[in-house]
């Protein structure tokens, strides 16, 4: 009752965050996915088990050899792993996933395996490109400025400046190396 109880929280949990979960038998090399790790791979909901050269048949080419190695070295070293990788779908989009996986050492019983969880972060990585962006874009800003320009944090830590700022001072360039 108590294991019954624990598998549905814990495909209750991966519902709820758009995880998919996963597992590799170490015996044989075949996947075992759910439906939505399957959906995130761009595959019917439904289907039989893969193995790990379908899996990475679904992964951008440039993507495959980064996470064969990562999977082979987490097995190797019995430890975790973590990857991201591009899935382009049918309809041409792509889709960036984030899978980590933890080594299950085998026993007696059981064979090794790796368990493990995939969840798409496209919007996060856009996010961060769209930030970098802003950020070069204001940092270019701040330094063309036709003045002095200097922005210090709530410890009086100096943030940013621009060239006219030093050159106004007339300070050492050394001083403003710890900018952030």
């Amino acid at each position: 009752m108590a294991l019954r109880v624990t598998s549905e929280r814990v495909q209750i949990a991966a519902q709820a965050a758009g995880s998919g979960v996963w597992e590799l038998d170490g015996s044989n090399g075949q996947l075992s996915w759910d439906a939505q790790t399957r959906r995130l791979h761009d595959l019917p909901p439904s289907g039989h088990a893969i193995d790990v050269a379908q899996w990475l048949s679904c992964i951008d080419v440039a993507d495959r050899r980064g996470l064969q190695h990562a999977l082979d070295r987490a097995i190797f070293e019995s430890q975790r792993f973590e990857h991201e990788y591009r899935v382009t779908t049918a309809d041409g989009s792509c889709t960036t996933l984030r899978t980590a996986g933890q080594v299950v050492a085998a026993t007696r019983e059981a064979p090794l395996r790796v368990i493990g969880v995939c969840f798409e972060v496209s919007e996060l990585r856009a996010l961060e490109r769209e930030l970098v962006r802003r950020n070069d874009l204001l940092a270019n800003i701040v330094e063309h400025l036709p003045c002095g320009l200097s922005v210090f944090d709530s410890q009086l830590r100096l943030v940013i400046s621009n060239t006219k700022f030093r050159e106004l001072l007339d300070l050492p360039v050394a001083l403003f190396q710890g900018e952030q």
